[in-house]
């Protein structure tokens, strides 16, 4: 059936019967006839051309039996294998020239696919223009992706709704207590887990849901349920994060800290307290640092380092506890990067991570959880070497990366948290190529990232962050742009559409940093139109953010907005 249009047509709605001699000729007590009977009813012929069907004298008769009743103008190639030379069957190229050979739909990889060739087929066959219907294809294909995500949603809800059923009828047991603290533990766990992979707000809220309603019907809480509750606030304060709204994240891992180091000052050695203690202390930096708290922030993740290094004391052979000791490498790597750009302290913490995860690795060899560790931290010894300006080495830890995640993405096409990190390479990538001076590259690779950016936030409208890396790419193609000669370079009015509204930006709610680099931009392009004075005024709106920063490069883009200030004041 092919995909509707969008408004009334007169296409046709379906293919009619596809005779293969393979299916209906088999049983035939007179091949020839049958095959002639077949072929006078086609009203086409699509040939598949393969090496083996290029020595076939019964692919030839039956071309050169097609062409005897008038069919010369329907018969269509579909190359299925080998080059163009060893497939086409000699009937085929009956009275075409021999460097003119007819054009196929390319069903190999290295052609058009499977996918774009068996439309091209489709397109000639139901008389519709191929651009028409692949728009139709893509628009069936979404539609069949939202009717996915509309009912993994509807699962997850009534997986929550079973939960909540159970916990409420056997609340009063002791026995079914536990049992239903190990359902919180699900529902914080595994269905927020698969709620990211499907890159919705939304469904992770419903499974934090879950856990509330259980634990805001316990009077008297035990530990276990204060350590849930402890693990439900992470939960939420980790989507106010996500959503932009870092007061409240705030307030939800302090209230969550609060909680665990109660709880492991009366257990200090239970390593499942130190763990939920751990976990506490990293979002807490983690939103200390997102504030521009950076000696905060080190202090959380510091303890979160001494944390994992109790665990792996008690339990020294259990490889969760390593990969807590990467984790915290990986925390004071980026603040050493981040706060003063010190990138051979920064790199010693995160080949420390490196190392840590291959020997999880030897355990391991194909835990998804390692690959994607790894693929993070070769992302992170891309950026020093970029700053180092080893573009060689940043290229190769950035391909390294971009295997990596290619790897699990074919485990799980549609993970959305993936496909984010996929397009953080991208940007990693371009950013790589504008910094060693092949800019035009760059912009063409802007461009692409922006595009995959703005389709990955389509799935999730409430998540600020994935709006924010789109406008990220259009930022970074003008800053390649102000970095061409002039002669070389667009427009000014063109790089002003790109950089935008600077104004707008800096009004949304805790978007400073790329208000900042917004407006260091636009400077840049005062600078470079010779308007000294709008330059000025710019840079002077930066005097109260960007300058005053302790931190040399920016919390997530790292830019140097020192250099960048710099730039826009020695442009003229």
């Amino acid at each position: 059936m092919l995909p509707r249009h969008d408004v009334c047509s007169d296409d046709p709605r379906y293919l009619k019967h596809v005779f293969r001699d393979r299916d209906e000729l088999a049983a035939a007590s007179d091949l020839t006839a049958s095959v002639e009977s077949a072929l006078a009813a086609s009203s086409a012929v699509i040939v598949v051309c393969t090496p083996a069907a290029a020595k076939s004298d019964w692919v030839d008769r039956e071309i050169t039996a097609f062409r005897s009743i008038g069919g010369n103008e329907r018969i269509f190639a579909a190359l299925a294998s080998g080059s163009l030379n060893e497939a086409y069957p000699l009937a085929l190229l009956a009275g075409v020239p021999a460097h003119h050979l007819p054009l196929a739909a390319d069903f190999r990889k290295k052609g058009d696919g499977f996918r774009l060739a068996l439309l091209k087929l489709v397109a000639v066959l139901a008389g519709v223009g191929l651009d028409d219907l692949i728009r139709r294809d893509a628009r069936r294909r979404r539609h069949r992706l939202l009717l996915i995500a509309a009912v993994a949603f509807c699962a997850i809800i009534a997986a929550g709704v079973l939960i909540w059923t159970m916990l409420q009828a056997r609340a009063g047991e002791e026995r079914e207590r536990t049992r239903s603290l190990a359902s919180v533990d699900y529902a914080l766990t595994e269905l927020r887990d698969r709620a990211k992979g499907a890159g919705s707000l939304g469904m992770r809220d419903a499974a934090n849901d879950v856990a509330a309603r259980y634990l805001m019907t316990t009077a008297t809480m035990s530990d276990d349920e204060l350590g849930a509750s402890a693990k439900l606030l992470l939960a939420r304060g980790e989507d106010s994060e996500a959503r932009g709204d870092y007061v409240a994240a705030q307030r939800q891992f302090a209230a969550a800290l609060t909680l665990t180091s109660r709880l492991v000052a009366a257990r200090p050695n239970d390593t499942k307290r130190i763990f939920d203690h751990g976990q506490a202390l990293y979002w807490v930096g983690f939103i200390s640092w997102r504030l521009g708290a950076s000696d905060r922030a080190e202090a959380a993740f510091t303890g979160y380092a001494a944390a994992s290094a109790d665990l792996l004391r008690i339990e020294p052979d259990k490889p969760s506890w390593l990969f807590e000791r990467a984790y915290a490498a990986d925390n004071l790597g980026m603040l050493a990067l981040r706060r003063t750009k010190n990138v051979t302290r920064a790199a010693a913490f995160f080949n420390d991570e490196l190392a840590t995860y291959r020997e999880i690795q030897r355990h391991r060899p194909t835990d998804v959880t390692v690959i994607k560790a790894m693929a993070d931290t070769d992302g992170w010894l891309g950026d020093i070497a970029r700053l180092r300006g080893d573009y060689l080495g940043a290229a190769a830890a950035r391909q390294s990366q971009r295997v990596r995640l290619t790897a699990l993405l074919l485990l799980d096409p549609r993970n959305a948290e993936l496909r984010s990190a996929m397009i953080a390479n991208q940007l990693a990538v371009a950013r790589i190529a504008a910094d060693s001076g092949a800019l035009a590259v760059a912009v063409a690779q802007f461009d692409a990232g922006r595009a995959a950016a703005a389709t990955l936030a389509e799935t999730d409208p409430d998540d600020v962050s994935l709006r924010r890396k789109v406008r990220v790419f259009e930022l970074f193609k003008a800053r390649a742009w102000l970095v061409m000669p002039p002669p070389t370079r667009p427009s000014p009015a063109v790089i002003a559409a790109a950089i935008g509204d600077c104004a707008a930006e800096r009004a949304r709610a805790k978007n400073t940093e790329l208000a900042d680099f917004c407006t260091v931009l636009a400077a840049r392009l005062a600078a470079a139109t010779g308007d000294r004075g709008g330059r000025d005024a710019l840079l002077a709106l930066l005097t109260k953010t960007a300058s005053s920063r302790r931190d040399a490069l920016s919390e997530r883009w790292g830019i140097d907005f020192a250099h960048e200030i710099e730039m826009a004041r020695t442009a003229l």
